[in-house]
């Protein structure tokens, strides 16, 4: 039955750009027999562009799932099917009057066979499965040529990340052994969102800029590089109607019941609230986990596990975080402060609720992007270490940005200052008691700051060459 197993292994390359994404594709179609891949990404980050691209030239039909049920999906593909112009397939007979998945499957393979391999793709495909087991026996049906001996290409799109990463194989059954690869379009790195703006932006204002949209190209396309920062996040957050206001609303409501639960166990987790949201929100702890897991599916809300060490007495247990940097932003700022926000202009909210704690909230994304500088140069080989595997330590008293060890058990750790420009020797001191806490110790050690470092810790490094100092807004020059 696992007849892609190899491949399915090897596709899990999450770190193509744009032109590698579709050669992965272009090796499948161009493969003898039928293939299904699974293609998956957030929502702006560019999967729609990318298969328009794929699907040029191609014989191909695509349709976007809605969330309906099966007869409701199927009569909306097929009225769909019914109406397109004859570019993939000449115009066949009305199909508006289907009622299974069965029946459409058949409908496409039987048009006129040239000898080219039929493109499907479905987009939202998790519309489809949750409505039953009847899309996936059609899919694996289709494989097998149970409709007509035409090669097929299926490719299975959905922007649903967390429901694919953690649940989709538990709910296809033994139809998951039938994808022959999976793609995962990544988000943009900040490097590369540093390099695309080339100056437009100080490196401290897109560091706030991708704090609050993270590296989804679709919102960066929405940035006005001739507006000033301020000007930006006013536009399209804090005016009455802004895109992003809009956006984050969306993102939760659009998928979720009982709105009133996930808000409340959003505003708490947005205000730092990490480890109690028993009391903090007074809902049972069973109902807690129940509405964390669905804000997980939709990648909302991520747990955070601690790099494994000998200390784990000392790590904390969970702790969950806003992952969404749209909804992290809006229930930090907006949402405890609505009443102001409907009273206020844009710029007058934004220099009385946003600017002063612009700085303490990006200090929690800085660590994020000094560890992405860090696996870049591991790439490269330019790291004293090599190493193999990678995390954050979270701790009862302090966190490590970063814990990286090679296979031998080398160990690099990272600390990253993010609160203020200079690194203080109090904050070094901090991270050697975080290290004695999880029984670590650094053969090399990586200091972190935004434009500079104390005496104290200047003289540290000068005197123990196993410790670096990185001013961060040198990096990129």
């Amino acid at each position: 039955m696992n007849r892609h197993k190899a491949d399915c292994d090897g596709g899990k390359n999450y770190g193509f750009k744009p032109e590698q994404t579709k050669e992965y594709l272009e090796q499948f179609y161009n493969r003898n027999g039928s293939h299904l891949v699974v293609m998956y990404g957030a929502k702006g980050a560019g999967k729609t562009s990318l298969l328009k691209d794929f699907m040029q030239g191609k014989a191909h039909c695509y349709y976007q799932a809605r969330p309906c049920s099966d007869r409701e999906q199927v009569r909306l593909w097929s009225m769909e099917y019914s109406r397109q112009p004859g570019k993939a397939f000449h115009e066949g007979p009305e199909t508006t009057g289907l009622t299974d998945f069965d029946g459409i499957i058949s409908q496409l393979v039987s048009s006129p066979d040239t000898g080219e391999k039929l493109l499907l793709v479905l987009d939202e495909f998790h519309y489809m499965v949750r409505g039953g087991g009847a899309f996936m026996q059609s899919m694996v049906r289709l494989l097998h040529h149970a409709f007509s001996e035409r090669d097929v290409l299926i490719v299975l799109c959905s922007s649903c990340v967390g429901w694919v990463e953690n649940s989709m194989v538990n709910r296809l059954g033994e139809a998951a052994f039938e994808i022959s690869g999976f793609l995962k379009i990544r988000e943009l790195g900040f490097e590369e969102i540093y390099r695309y703006f080339d100056g437009a932006f100080s490196t401290e204002e897109l560091l706030v800029l991708y704090s609050v949209m993270g590296g989804i190209p679709g919102y960066w396309r929405m940035i006005d590089r001739n507006a000033g920062l301020r000007e930006n996040l006013c536009r399209l957050f804090l005016e009455p109607d802004g895109a992003f206001q809009r956006e984050a609303r969306e993102l939760v409501e659009s998928q979720l019941r009982e709105t009133s639960v996930y808000h409340t166990i959003l505003s708490v987790l947005a205000q730092g609230k990490l480890n109690d949201l028993y009391h903090a929100t007074g809902f049972s702890r069973a109902k807690i986990s129940v509405y964390l897991k669905n804000l997980m599916e939709l990648e909302l809300v991520e747990k955070v596990f601690s790099f494994d060490s000998e200390g784990r007495e000392n790590t904390q247990k969970g702790v969950y975080r806003i992952g969404s940097h749209l909804v992290r932003f809006y229930f930090r700022f907006l949402y405890p402060n609505l009443s102001a926000l409907s009273l206020s202009e844009p710029e007058e909210f934004y220099e009385q609720y946003v600017k002063p704690e612009l700085e303490k909230y990006t200090a929690g994304i800085f660590g994020k992007v000094c560890a992405q500088y860090m696996e870049q140069e591991n790439q490269k080989g330019t790291l004293p270490i090599s190493f193999e595997k990678s995390g954050e330590w979270v701790g009862k008293m302090g966190t490590l940005d970063l814990v990286a060890q090679d296979e031998e058990g080398h160990t690099l750790i990272c600390g990253c200052f993010g609160e203020a420009p200079v690194l203080p020797y109090a904050k070094y001191e901090e991270w050697m008691e975080c290290m004695r806490a999880a029984r670590l110790s650094a053969d090399e050690l990586y200091l972190f700051a935004k434009e500079g470092f104390d005496e104290r810790v200047k003289a540290l490094a000068g005197e123990n060459e196993k410790v670096h100092t990185v001013a961060w807004t040198n990096l990129y020059l």
